[in-house]
């Protein structure tokens, strides 16, 4: 008994640590190289694009953040669709936007569509070049849009994703601590597969991409923003990362919210990548990449629940092997693992997750409403 739980646990972590070791340290080689950026004074029309639903609480902010946005007054429009929300969101759009001093235009859904259809809705209203998406609840800093957009100098790339960073809510947070630890692997992932190819996940607080390439698409999936992403690659063209234009977002602080929120995002990035499971076997896209994210995300997770439940079983046969367990008490390395652990967890558990067409995460609104005027991107 004792053999089998050890020969179980002993290969789902190597399949678990040489997958996403192995994945980091060649991501990190290429990222090493920097990102080639391309020319610098590209200023195509742009239109902003802002998705609320029951935004009441932010959407001031937001209308603030967008007002200072440092792009020519006539390139760039802004698009605020406001999908059926039941609060005072449409009150306050109507009331506020004439401080933005770009062309400003408020689309209202009669019905609640969700933010696929959302989007859907609005890639048929827009007339410019490019388009940047952005979520209501976070903040962009005033150089973005110029920084991102930049990278479109360059035909082959059909998409840009900026950085995203966690914003601090001036408490002791461990959920804060645990979102910047995972962003330091991933924005380390990200640098070098737009070196090799394009991104493997897009954040959606900031990405930008070619009006043509999304205008007959139809979303459908929880990672709208993914499937953007695989959507524009299958088109052949690249998707890159630009760590220079960035965006400001607070962490649910209430774990509750923390759960709901990468358990929905981990299914619809696995929805994305089982429909497009082909790019496994297509010039288009690196394989290099592909095949270790969905490992990552098919098989890991799976891993890490077996293997956690036969380790279980060791300790329950013989104490001893609760000895590797002191390591926990070095802080960084009990950060690192229970993060870790509890991400494939959730992700083991996503494809159970009953969709909802809006999910708003409270807690992080609530900060944002909170914030003071000296956080990054109120400036």
């Amino acid at each position: 008994m004792i053999f089998t739980l050890l020969i179980v646990f002993a290969v789902c972590l190597l399949i678990a640590v040489f997958n996403t070791a192995g994945y980091t340290v060649f991501t990190g080689l290429k990222a090493r190289k920097g990102v080639n950026h391309a020319r610098r004074g590209c200023t195509p029309s742009v239109t902003l694009l802002i998705c609320a639903h029951n935004e009441a609480s932010v959407i001031s902010k937001k209308i603030d953040n967008v007002a200072k946005t440092d792009y020519p007054e006539d390139k760039l429009k802004v698009l605020f669709v406001n999908d059926h929300s039941a609060d005072r969101t449409r009150e306050i759009l109507d009331a506020e936007t004439h401080k933005i001093p770009f062309s400003v235009t408020v689309l209202n859904n009669a019905h609640e569509r969700g933010k696929p259809n959302a989007l859907n809705f609005a890639f048929s209203k827009i007339d410019t070049e490019l388009i940047v998406e952005t979520d209501a609840d976070s903040l962009l800093e005033k150089d973005a849009v110029r920084l991102l957009v930049e990278n479109f100098a360059d035909p082959s790339v059909g998409g840009a994703n900026g950085e995203v960073r966690i914003l601090s809510s001036g408490r002791d947070n461990r959920m804060e601590t645990d979102e910047r630890f995972y962003r330091k692997f991933y924005n380390t992932w990200r640098k070098g597969e737009s070196n090799i190819h394009s991104i493997s996940v897009c954040n959606g607080p900031i990405a930008a991409f070619r009006t043509r390439l999304v205008k007959n698409l139809r979303l459908n999936t929880l990672a709208d923003d993914t499937e953007l992403l695989f959507d524009i690659i299958v088109q052949g063209y690249r998707f890159v990362y630009d760590e220079r234009a960035v965006a400001y977002e607070f962490t649910p602080s209430v774990l509750r919210d923390r759960f709901r929120q990468k358990i929905r995002r981990c299914k619809g990035i696995m929805q994305v990548y089982a429909r497009h499971w082909r790019l496994l076997f297509s010039r288009k896209y690196d394989w290099k990449i592909f095949l270790p994210v969905c490992i990552q995300f098919f098989v890991v997770p799976y891993c890490v629940m077996v293997g956690s439940v036969a380790y279980i079983g060791l300790i329950v046969n013989s104490v001893y092997w609760a000895i590797p367990m002191f390591f926990l008490l070095w802080p960084k390395f009990f950060c690192f693992l229970t993060n870790v652990w509890t991400t494939h967890l959730i992700m083991a558990a996503a494809p159970f997750y009953i969709r909802r067409k809006w999910d708003v995460v409270g807690s992080s609104r609530k900060m944002m409403r909170d914030m003071d005027a000296g956080h990054p991107g109120t400036k």
